[in-house]
């Protein structure tokens, strides 16, 4: 039986005002307006998936920005969502059944459902942003900013674009868009509270560690916005060659120990401080969440450690701990979000991406995330698990005793 999340899609309705104007973009029903609705799966890239529905349904070429939330009404359902976009070209014809209209012609009376119409005013009521900075990306006109940037600043670098691009992450203070430049495709990544740490990360990595990051070719940071080549090769969630995996943990190592020079630069920069995580105090801290998620959860997963076994749980935690400082192990760069979709590997070298849970401390932490990304993609009965921690370990035989 398939996953329900597989088949799951979810409602969006956009919310699509025109550019220097009052106007917005809606639908014609049966007399009565109502904004245009595209079906998106289940926790997927979002705004990749809205620009490409509105493409294939209306032949109409978007940007998203940022999700409008709205309160349902009376039996409304509650999974709608809806989402401001902008398309890049207002005065192309529209599709048979797609006109302007004047947002203060609008009524609720004229519109097909409630819920539009209060999305429509929330967006004209109410900024996209708290007090202080606008956010860079929360108004109309933010991508042709982007786009102009881009046609300046690729040029000297050898690289045209060819106007092709694809966006995959929408927000008002983050975005993530691939572009379709040559001879090779690079990406624009912004970021936002509370991950501007990231910006700073990838410079100081970049500076120190080129070998295992995407290369930089520009910055804005005024965004917190940085423009990187794209990386050869594939995610690891696609990588089913062991030799490639192995790769990928030795390129591990070797950036880990190559970043042990650098844990001051990369506290500065923003890391997380693994030490303050696993003080004593961290552990209580985390004992108590486990012990609310366990009585919580009911009925009780199998793989669920009970309430009683709690207390023997934290006496293994200060147990490791305490092993580990004995080892002398030096503490090092690591990646608190080490999924198998943020490494991509090739023959030639393995890049490591979104450095926003960096952090510093004990480095075999970060081998056990990809230790669990290998068992996801691979299967548990994988066997070639061995030779994966073989090769995370031949890496630290030069500096440290393999003991």
């Amino acid at each position: 039986m398939p996953d329900s999340n597989q088949t799951r899609r979810d409602r969006w309705r956009l919310v699509i005002p025109r550019r220097d104007s009052a106007e917005v973009l809606v639908q014609i029903e049966q007399g009565r307006f109502v904004l245009p609705e595209v079906h998106t799966p289940y926790n997927q890239r979002l705004a990749w998936h809205l620009n490409d529905q509105l493409k294939s349904n209306w032949q109409l070429e978007i940007v998203s920005m940022f999700p409008i939330h709205t309160v349902p009404g009376v039996n409304e359902e509650s999974s709608l969502g809806y989402h401001l976009a902008e398309i890049l070209e207002p005065d192309a014809p529209l599709p048979s059944g797609m006109r302007w209209v004047d947002v203060s012609s609008l009524s609720p009376e004229s519109l097909a459902s409630e819920r539009d119409f209060a999305a429509l005013h929330s967006f004209l009521r109410t900024p996209p942003h708290g007090p202080g900075k606008e956010p860079p990306f929360g108004r109309l006109g933010w991508f042709q900013e982007i786009t102009a940037w881009l046609r300046q600043t690729v040029p000297p670098l050898g690289l045209a674009w060819n106007g092709g691009f694809e966006q995959y992450h929408a927000s008002a203070s983050f975005s993530l868009i691939r572009f379709a430049t040559t001879p090779f495709p690079v990406w624009f990544k912004a970021v936002g509270e509370p991950n501007t740490r990231e910006f700073h990360i990838m410079q100081m990595l970049a500076e120190h560690c080129p070998e295992y990051v995407p290369r930089l070719l520009a910055l804005r940071p005024e965004w917190n916005a940085w423009l990187a080549e794209e990386c050869s090769g594939r995610t690891l969630d696609e990588v089913f060659d062991i030799d490639l995996w192995c790769k990928a943990a030795r390129s591990l190592a070797e950036l880990q120990i190559a970043s042990r020079l650098h844990t001051g630069k990369l506290l500065r920069a923003g890391a997380y401080n693994l030490g303050s995580l696993f003080s004593l105090s961290g552990i209580e801290q985390l004992l108590a969440l486990a012990g609310a998620l366990v009585t919580r959860n009911s009925p009780p997963d199998p793989r669920d450690p009970t309430i009683e076994e709690l207390p023997a749980l934290e006496a293994r935690i200060r147990e490791l701990l305490d092993d580990s400082r004995a080892l002398g192990i030096p503490n090092t760069l690591g990646h608190l979000d080490l999924t198998a979709g943020n490494v991509i590997v090739s023959p030639q070298r393995a890049a490591y991406l979104d450095w926003a849970e960096a952090c510093v401390g004990f480095p075999f932490i970060t081998f056990e995330y990809l230790v669990q990304a290998f068992r996801r993609t691979l299967g548990h009965e994988q066997t070639g698990e061995p030779a994966l921690v073989g090769a995370f370990l031949s890496a630290w035989e030069g500096a440290l005793p393999r003991r």
